[in-house]
């Protein structure tokens, strides 16, 4: 159970430094995931995302139903950091997407 706890932290907190920043300070984000990888790569693997965890399933690091914990575990961190994103400055979080030519 501390696994899942740990990812959703994780990601809540990498989430809340993208969201924060504008776009994702690059060295904000960074400092953040070094943080979070820093605090969680010896219980959890530090995932922080389900596709790194659907992958860790593909190469038979993971069961199904440790991938599904794990993803559940992500999507409500970043629910929860958009949540308060939209409590604290009473806006959406809405990525900017920029087309590079």
């Amino acid at each position: 159970m501390k696994r899942y706890l740990l990812e959703l932290i994780g990601t809540f907190f990498i989430l809340m430094a993208v969201s924060f920043t504008g776009n994702g300070n690059p060295i904000a984000v960074g400092l953040m995931v070094m943080a979070m990888s820093y605090l969680a790569s010896h219980i959890s693997g530090a995932h922080f995302n389900p596709a790194l965890s659907f992958a860790c399933f593909l190469r038979g690091f993971h069961s199904l139903e440790k991938t599904l914990w794990y993803i559940g575990a992500q999507a409500a961190g970043s629910f929860l950091a958009l949540l308060l994103f939209k409590i604290i400055t009473g806006q959406v979080f809405n990525p900017e997407t920029v087309a590079e030519l």
